[in-house]
């Protein structure tokens, strides 16, 4: 639905100039997710400027989305209490969707929550109370956006769990060698991990064909 100007490099994208990217290269080249936040992250009536640089930017950000959504998850499968979760930034985003479909400004709220949580997560400090309440507001946000995580299958989620459960075991066993292979073997699967006091969180990582 973009009504706006499409550049590459802030020249017309044309068949006369020889300098048009299809879709479906686009897709192979960049992936699903940061091919709709780059096309999201301006109002889909102003000029859209393909470039390398502004999709390795949309490319960074479906990281910590990514990132986001699978600390989310891990932490409110924990043990805790029930929390209040601030309202801020889905309230922000939602008076930008109905300010005439700013999709760059609801961006900016959605990403204020994903670094938000991303911190909480890194410090270890997002409990289960908190990733329970929020992730509602997450969800909806990423439904709007049209954004969705890669997920795996349940017989790969048992395999990357098992692989995971064993690595932990060889690294409480100061066996460091052999778990690094383990976690570069999880990497060629598109795994990535991110270690927490006492447990370890996995995602899944969407990897351009």
């Amino acid at each position: 639905m973009h009504s706006g100007m499409v550049t590459i490099n802030s020249q017309k994208m044309s068949k006369s100039l020889g300098n048009i990217v299809t879709i479906e290269k686009a897709l192979s080249d960049w992936g699903m997710n940061t091919l709709r936040l780059y096309c999201l992250s301006v109002h889909y009536a102003k000029p859209l400027d393909y470039t390398a640089d502004l999709l390795k930017e949309s490319a960074q950000r479906w990281r910590q989305i990514e990132t986001c959504a699978y600390e989310l998850r891990a932490a409110a499968e924990q043990l805790g209490e029930a929390a209040m979760a601030p309202a801020d930034e889905l309230q922000d985003f939602e008076s930008a969707m109905d300010d005439d479909m700013n999709t760059s400004l609801a961006l900016t709220a959605f990403l204020k929550f994903v670094t938000r949580i991303n911190q909480l997560a890194a410090s270890d400090r997002l409990t289960a109370g908190v990733a329970r309440a929020s992730l509602p507001a997450f969800e909806k946000m990423m439904g709007i956006l049209g954004l969705k995580v890669v997920e795996a299958g349940e017989q790969e989620r048992k395999e990357i769990e098992a692989l995971v459960a064993e690595r932990n075991r060889l690294r409480a066993d100061k066996k460091f060698r052999e778990a690094d292979d383990i976690r570069k073997t999880l990497v060629q699967r598109s795994v990535e991990l991110m270690d927490h006091k006492g447990r370890t969180v996995w995602k899944k990582v969407e990897r351009p064909e």
